[in-house]
């Protein structure tokens, strides 16, 4: 619980877009308000990229993260593809430097009103440290035909040929990311401090932040 709320925490300091969220008093539930709700309650239209890309489940993990660039050109409405993509391509960066490998097809979606309203990209949700559990772990789906902690090089060329984005923004989404997760990593030790059941997960998170902050800073 406590890995979630630091992830999602850097994540919110970048400026992606996330859901209203809480650590529990004993540190033993992260809790998440429901982003797919209007504020009347009003259930709205969700879909993840399992669904998009008319996969099951099983299959969260068998695409690539090029497929999703696809599937945000395909089904988000026009005038929101680029504040999706930059979106997703923040979220992909902030994965790499966190060591988050369970970032699948599950994890990212779009929302809409009601069918034939806009669709956007959903909220970033789901994103922990899971080399902290999983020393070897490796990134959910593939990107340039491989499952690795990739280099700054390839995730630029990346946001270039397949996000379109200008190399200004990407330059800037780097810097915005690792600033933000250079700033929880206090939040995170302070927290080990108060929480000694936590400090060998945190000394593992802390360690995978650094190799992430290190190669793609």
């Amino acid at each position: 619980a406590a890995n979630e709320y630091f992830c999602m925490t850097a994540a919110k300091r970048a400026g992606l877009p996330v859901p209203e969220f809480y650590l529990s008093d004993n540190g033993g539930l992260f809790i998440m308000r429901r982003f797919d709700l209007t504020p009347g309650g009003v259930s709205m239209g969700f879909e993840d990229m399992c669904s998009l890309q008319a996969l099951g489940t099983p299959q969260k993990y068998a695409s690539s993260y090029e497929r999703v660039a696809k599937s945000i050109r395909d089904f988000v409405s026009s005038e929101q593809v680029m504040s999706a993509r930059e979106h997703f391509f923040a979220s992909l960066v902030l994965s790499v430097m966190l060591r988050n490998g369970d970032a699948h097809l599950k994890n990212f979606g779009v929302l809409y009103a009601s069918p034939g309203q806009t669709v956007t990209f959903a909220p970033l949700y789901d994103v922990v440290t899971t080399t902290a559990y999983i020393r070897n772990d490796v990134p959910a789906l593939s990107l340039a035909g491989t499952k690795k902690w990739w280099p700054r090089k390839t995730l630029e060329r990346f946001a270039l040929a397949h996000l379109s984005l200008p190399v200004k923004t990407v330059r800037e989404t780097f810097q915005r990311v690792a600033d933000a997760v250079s700033d929880t990593r206090g939040d995170l030790s302070a927290y080990q401090a108060d929480h000694p059941d936590f400090r060998a997960v945190g000394d593992a998170m802390l360690r995978a932040w650094e190799d992430g902050l290190r190669e793609l800073k």
